[in-house]
């Protein structure tokens, strides 16, 4: 176990509940919560033409424009892995969520590029601690041994909210227009917000010879233990370059490429990444529940990580190479495939004490959401000039280097004489 282990976990009383109690207060607001964040993130891959219709800007601009969620995203993660751990998961997420309802309302009532970036960052911002918050508070409430079927079901909820993205926004939008539904998504993520603020634990009383909390400077330097540890960059580099290029694609870029590459209709195009969107929630629950029996047999979580990376590069392989009929059946294989890496958080949670797991897992999630706004921002504008398939290809070359790094960082090394 890496630096900081002294670090006493946080403890409420929510802690020592039973696991009924556990599962409806610790585990599914923050599931829920991880299902709206998934759903507001890739919205606009259906929705998108509608919006750029309506306010007069081609796919480039929208694929820019949708892309303020992940910068916002982005830089909320660092200060609210301080108080993930700080204040809990339950306060930091119920105070995030009221910056997406004001988004909601924001990207409602705009008809500027300007307005609805504006929306769109405060919709990132504020859905920002969906995943981690989850996390943490599964590293809080469920045993270390069940964090990897614990993540892998938090995770379904998102591949759930992926789904409704998909042919359900497409109808939405065609029944009521787009502003409705972005209010709609608002109003959802106030109702959250003010249902976590309700299931937040008090705090159990403190024990006698109990630590004093963390001062902020010691919160930082906790942070600081994090990012200067080998095995937090060994598992880094391959989760962050991987999931930059699925959740890139998948919130925006994957529809333009099933309209202008595949040729398929606006309705088919939604149809197809409604499959796609529809294996993401399997491929979430397979990667958990296989890390865990895995485990059970002594077997490292690294050799799950390794293994549904390394299929989800080769199906970016095929994408570039294959005809564009094959692309819809890709696709889905990309959304499955690409939920697997995502196991490698438990590689780094198990790295350090529960004390450190909100700044655990969004220091990995910091970085991975920066490179995710480079791809969603810079796909379109690059695409105009060599292609789609040139575009993936080169980042399946950066993938590829991650990957090795992954391989070569976990060979054995013989101790020091």
């Amino acid at each position: 176990m890496s630096a900081a282990t002294s670090s006493a976990a946080p403890v409420d009383a929510l802690a020592g509940a039973g696991a009924g109690a556990r599962l409806l207060r610790g585990f599914l607001p923050f599931a829920i919560a991880y299902l709206l964040s998934f759903l507001l993130r890739n919205v606009n891959a259906v929705a998108g033409p509608a919006i750029a219709a309506d306010i007069g800007v081609d796919q480039v601009a929208l694929g820019v424009l949708t892309s303020a969620y992940f910068a916002a995203f982005a830089g909320v993660q660092l200060p609210m892995g301080l108080s993930l751990d700080r204040y809990g998961p339950h306060r930091t997420e119920a105070f995030l969520l009221l910056f997406a309802a004001l988004g909601g309302a924001v990207f409602a009532t705009g008809h500027s590029v300007a307005a609805l970036a504006a929306g769109r960052a405060l919709i990132g911002f504020g859905v920002g601690a969906g995943l981690m918050a989850a996390f943490t508070a599964n590293a809080r409430y469920w045993p270390p041994s069940r964090l990897p079927l614990a993540n892998g079901c938090a995770l379904a909820f998102g591949g759930v909210g992926a789904a409704l993205a998909t042919e359900p926004v497409q109808r939405a939008v065609a029944l009521f227009g787009w502003r409705p539904l972005f209010w709609g998504l608002g109003a959802a993520a106030l109702l959250l917000s003010a249902a976590l603020a309700l299931a937040a634990p008090r705090r159990a009383p403190a024990r006698a010879g109990a630590p004093a909390p963390q001062t902020i400077t010691q919160q930082i330097a906790g942070m600081v233990a994090v990012l200067s540890a080998r095995a937090f960059w060994r598992v880094a580099v391959l989760v962050l370059t991987t999931q930059a290029v699925w959740l890139g694609y998948q919130s925006y870029w994957t529809g333009v490429w099933l309209r202008d590459v595949a040729g398929l209709s606006p309705d088919a195009a939604a149809r197809a990444l409604l499959w796609g969107a529809g294996s993401i929630a399997p491929g979430f629950l397979a990667s958990g529940i296989l890390a865990e029996r895995l485990g059970r047999r002594g077997i490292s979580t690294a050799y799950s990580v390794a293994g549904w990376s390394g299929i989800f590069i080769l199906i970016q392989i095929a994408l570039c190479l294959a005809p564009a009929a094959a692309a819809p059946a890709l696709w889905v294989g990309f959304f499955f495939f690409g939920a697997g890496p995502v196991v490698g958080y438990v590689m780094v949670t198990r790295e350090f004490p529960p004390s450190l797991a909100g700044r655990a897992n969004t220091a990995l999630n910091l970085p991975m959401f920066v490179l995710t706004f480079a791809v969603q921002a810079g796909v379109g504008p690059i695409a105009q000039h060599v292609g789609h398939e040139a575009v993936l290809g080169a980042l399946v070359v950066v993938q590829v280097a991650g990957f090795a790094w992954f391989l070569i960082d976990a060979r054995p090394r013989r101790p020091a004489r």
